[in-house]
């Protein structure tokens, strides 16, 4: 009687001799391929090979994903269509309450104004025309330090940079359109 395991081996033994066989021919060639591209490339072939293998392997892990990604992706231009309209209906009343709180705000800015003018209500309400004139000083203090940087920017010496720009540009130009460098 015959031992199974070693006829089954023999078998499959067989079987991968005559694949290995009908494709010897073409392992040869891609061997040769292989050989020449790395003699060629070096190191970078093998770099691009492992790149290669890596987005492989990514794309194998990604592709069962894509069905859900565009199902997502339709029900969030769906999402996006439907709430289009609430969002610009809440964007003008945003902005209408902006103008109503400011045009509140100043108006009661005027009225405590004119009451501490007009009737001294700044004894009255010292923590009014304390925080009044606090704005007052921070608003003076931004529009002076803004007209120092005006002064500053008007007075900086901008024609050496622009120059240097202006080299570096024209020298680009010549490199990529094949002129060489300019001088």
């Amino acid at each position: 009687m015959a031992n199974q395991p070693m006829d089954d081996f023999i078998r499959d033994q067989y079987k991968a001799a005559v694949a290995v066989k009908s494709h010897a021919k073409s392992n040869a060639l891609l061997y040769v391929k292989t050989v020449a591209l790395q003699k060629a490339f070096g190191p970078l072939y093998r770099m691009w090979l492992n790149v290669k293998a890596t987005m492989k392997a990514v794309v194998g892990i990604i592709n069962p994903f894509n069905s859900g990604f565009q199902a997502i992706n339709k029900t969030a231009k769906i999402t996006k269509a439907v709430f289009k309209p609430i969002l610009k209906i809440f964007n003008g009343l945003k902005i209408a309450m902006l103008f109503m709180v400011g045009t509140l705000l100043s108006f009661g800015a005027v009225m405590l104004l004119m009451a501490g003018s007009v009737s001294k209500a700044g004894d009255e309400f010292p923590i009014f025309s304390d925080n009044l004139n606090r704005i007052k000083d921070a608003a003076a203090s931004v529009i002076e330090r803004f007209t120092e940087l005006y002064e500053y920017i008007q007075s900086a010496e901008f024609a050496p940079y622009a120059d240097a720009m202006k080299s570096a540009f024209t020298d680009a130009a010549n490199v990529i359109s094949g002129g060489g460098r300019g001088g």
